[in-house]
């Protein structure tokens, strides 16, 4: 920006002293609880609700999720949970998103992710995905995924 004019270079030295180094959001999961909070409370103003937080079992699915889009990944899958879902807790189901809204080169990531967190557990990766056995099953066998499932 400063060779393009768009930043004063005086300023840009003045700033550049310090360099803060924050690591990434999987590389901290001890602050995926406080956050989560935070954005409970900020939609709870914003869509005008009253979610208390969320189970233990959805944070445990939060807290393992490696979080490729960083913090602002996080803000949106609570902001798509409290959209959808009546309940005064946020369920592990309600966390994590549908297999028909995820585009397809990511559905083989979130079925594998889904199977890593359920131990290898069909049934459970279905239900965390919140889809039918027989979707995961499908899905399973179109991307050749076999060794995340127990036998």
């Amino acid at each position: 920006m400063v060779s393009q004019g768009q930043f004063r270079k005086d300023l840009y030295y003045r700033l550049r002293v310090t360099e803060i180094k924050l690591p990434v959001l999987k590389g901290r999961c001890e602050d995926i609880p406080a956050l989560v909070n935070h954005f409970i409370e900020h939609y709870n103003q914003e869509l005008n609700r009253n979610v208390a937080g969320v189970s233990p079992d959805a944070m445990k699915l939060l807290s393992a999720h490696p979080w490729f889009g960083n913090v602002r990944e996080l803000q949106h899958v609570v902001e798509q949970a409290m959209i959808f879902s009546n309940e005064p807790i946020i369920e592990m189901n309600q966390v994590y998103p549908g297999l028909g809204t995820v585009q397809e080169e990511n559905e083989k990531m979130e079925i594998e992710f889904a199977l890593n967190n359920a131990a290898g557990n069909q049934t459970l990766a279905a239900r965390l995905l919140g889809v039918s056995r027989r979707t995961i099953y499908r899905k399973i066998e179109e991307y050749g995924i076999s060794d995340i499932i127990n036998p």
